[in-house]
């Protein structure tokens, strides 16, 4: 199920047509959807959350983020087809995009229980450590360092 599709984002942006003729086209601003949805169902994976949800609560408040997303990109196409490439419109849209993708990276607790009516999943990651962690790929046995664990919830 799509969090968002083309007439909520043209809810966003009346003034401007968006169909088979305009530039972007109806179907360059699909990917733009799809592209944020993915994004986000995959962050969303990764703190060990049922993606993609169907509640309609959730989708509302994933709905948000995710046009946060495409109305970012249309915004910018918008300013490059009118030649103005120093244009930065649509990318406070696009910055709050990727610091919701980080607030969830951080806090996959509290965005589990946000989406799940206040119930988060029960693998919904709590604790981060290097040995959940680890990109590195050191060890406690190898002696590269001693363990330091963070909770990123206040509890």
């Amino acid at each position: 199920m799509p969090y968002a599709d083309l007439d909520s984002l043209r809810g966003r942006s009346p003034h401007r047509t968006i169909d088979a003729n305009s530039k972007p086209t109806a179907t360059e601003v699909q990917a733009w959807l799809d592209e944020g949805q993915a994004i986000l169902d995959s962050e969303l994976k990764a703190g060990e959350m049922p993606a993609p949800y169907s509640d309609a609560d959730a989708v509302k408040v994933l709905r948000t983020i995710v046009l946060n997303y495409a109305e970012g990109r249309l915004r910018q196409a918008y300013a490059t087809a009118g030649g103005d490439h120093t244009n930065t419109d649509g990318l406070d849209q696009i910055d709050r995009f990727y610091a919701s993708i980080d607030d969830i990276r951080k806090s996959p607790q509290r965005w589990g229980a946000v989406l799940g009516a206040g119930i988060a999943p029960d693998g919904t990651r709590r604790i981060r450590s290097y040995a959940t962690d680890n990109n590195a790929s050191k060890s406690v046995s190898g002696g590269d360092f001693d363990p330091v664990f963070e909770m990123t919830e206040v509890f």
